[in-house]
């Protein structure tokens, strides 16, 4: 179990393995130098300035997220992180709102592993999905991946379903998020919903009360890797939108199985 905890409470999770989350570099690079018992997985900066030099003296081993805040920030500010901490694990965390496309588009150009924090995006935000998902896929000189869809891409393209709750690391069996006053849900998004039984059996309960209240996710085609991640906060959500992005994705890996399937006759038939 992975708990994501604010620095101020860092010192309550002793045993547990955490990503700590703080808005100065250097009180969080003092907090993973001063870990002796190595429980410090990720860091994550919120708000990311310029002045994050302190983290190149990360261990290797610590992960670091840059979770923008602001989509207004200063300009050239992306390609400036990209060469920081080049030779980092680094990702850049972004919110699915308005204008998040563009700045995807200049992490990616800048070569940052982009993770997206997504809720229940209306239709204009759904079309911006497709588009960046497009880009993803067919710009040859993006080479970093974008999380959700390099998952949900894969699980499409190997036939080997993979959990939108795992992917977006709020799966009940592996994640916890601890918000600023100490409450311990599963996600940000989360942290007002109530939890019934328990966290641990939430997405079970959750599932089997889609289907007994009939929801339009007894006859999706997607929910194996969905599993009503989109009906929450809101059970009421309508997922229309999602389903053609999902249908995208699918479609996208079925012409790359079939492209893939053809090129050793193909390079047969030349030899």
């Amino acid at each position: 179990m992975v708990y994501k905890v604010p620095l101020a409470l860092l010192s309550s999770f002793r045993e547990e393995d955490v990503v700590v989350r703080g808005s100065d570099p250097r009180t969080l690079v003092k907090a993973v130098l001063e870990d002796d018992n190595h429980r410090i997985k990720a860091v994550q900066i919120l708000s990311p300035g310029r002045s994050i030099a302190e983290l190149v003296v990360l261990p290797p081993s610590v992960e670091i997220d840059l979770c923008l805040m602001d989509l207004h920030q200063e300009g050239g500010i992306i390609p400036v992180w990209s060469q920081l901490l080049k030779d980092r694990s680094v990702r850049l965390v972004l919110s699915v709102v308005p204008g998040f496309n563009q700045v995807a588009k200049e992490a990616l150009r800048a070569g940052l592993r982009i993770v997206l924090v997504v809720d229940q995006p209306d239709e204009a935000l759904v079309e911006d999905l497709k588009d960046l998902f497009v880009f993803f896929t067919r710009q040859p000189d993006v080479k970093a991946p974008v999380e959700f869809f390099y998952s949900l891409f894969r699980s499409f393209l190997t036939k080997r379903v993979e959990s939108l709750w795992q992917i977006q690391e709020e799966h009940p069996s592996s994640y916890r998020y601890v918000t600023e006053s100490g409450v311990v849900t599963l996600s940000e998004r989360l942290d007002h919903t109530a939890y019934g039984s328990g966290l641990a059996g939430f997405l079970a309960d959750h599932k089997l009360n889609l289907f007994v209240r009939k929801e339009e996710c007894c006859s999706c085609m997607f929910f194996s890797h969905c599993e009503g991640y989109f009906k929450l906060p809101r059970d009421r959500y309508l997922c229309s939108a999602v389903k053609k992005l999902f249908a995208l994705m699918r479609d996208t890996a079925a012409e790359l199985r079939t492209d893939l399937s053809q090129a050793p006759r193909a390079a047969g038939a030349d030899s």
